[in-house]
């Protein structure tokens, strides 16, 4: 099927659930440094289903962290020292932006 096929129809709920599985596996292998980097893209492997609908389901599940993660943040930020602070607290809302940007890009 073609990107331009795969565009014009919705998902099945099998299709978005793969997808869900796709994206819960590729935010499981988050690093702690935050980076998102070829290596990790080709790890984890394309998302199983082709098109943008499927690029709309991973957006929304990693769209869904993010306020959770800004509030992390913050609360890190305002640590007088961070030492204790996990890195994951200061670097999740960068990387999930950065995959949320990756998946809207229309190359892939």
């Amino acid at each position: 099927m073609t990107d331009a096929m795969a565009d014009s129809r919705a998902l099945t709920e099998d299709e978005a659930d793969a997808v869900r599985r796709w994206a819960v596996h590729f935010n499981g292998e988050r690093p702690a440094d935050g980076r998102l980097t070829q290596q990790i893209i080709d790890r984890i492997g394309p998302i199983p289903v082709e098109g943008k609908q499927a690029r709309d389901v991973a957006v929304a599940y990693f769209e869904s962290k993010l306020p959770a993660a800004i509030t992390r943040r913050s609360y890190a930020l305002q640590q007088p020292d961070r030492d204790g602070v996990p890195l994951d607290y200061l670097n999740a809302v960068d990387y999930w932006n950065r995959v949320i940007d990756w998946l809207t890009r229309s190359d892939h």
